[in-house]
């Protein structure tokens, strides 16, 4: 089956993005390009935290069962 991608850009501060590390906080929601809203387990974008917190352009692979395959930073 064929696997399908999305574009999203996020924006979050490096205070904002302490959240992430908070047992409450489990998902984030973006709105991809075209308008759909995805939510993403906080463990997914964790790793594309830096001093300045999440900034920059992101694109996302899922498969046929909406499962993440890749999570890249395009911008």
């Amino acid at each position: 089956m064929k696997s399908k991608q999305f574009f999203f850009t996020a924006k979050l501060s490096y205070a904002e993005c302490a959240d992430l590390y908070r047992d409450q906080i489990k998902y984030l929601i973006v709105t991809d390009s075209e308008g759909k809203r995805i939510r993403l387990p906080k463990i997914n974008m964790q790793k594309f935290i830096t001093p300045q917190g999440i900034v920059g352009q992101f694109a996302l692979e899922v498969d046929h069962k909406h499962k993440i395959k890749s999570i890249k930073r395009i911008e």
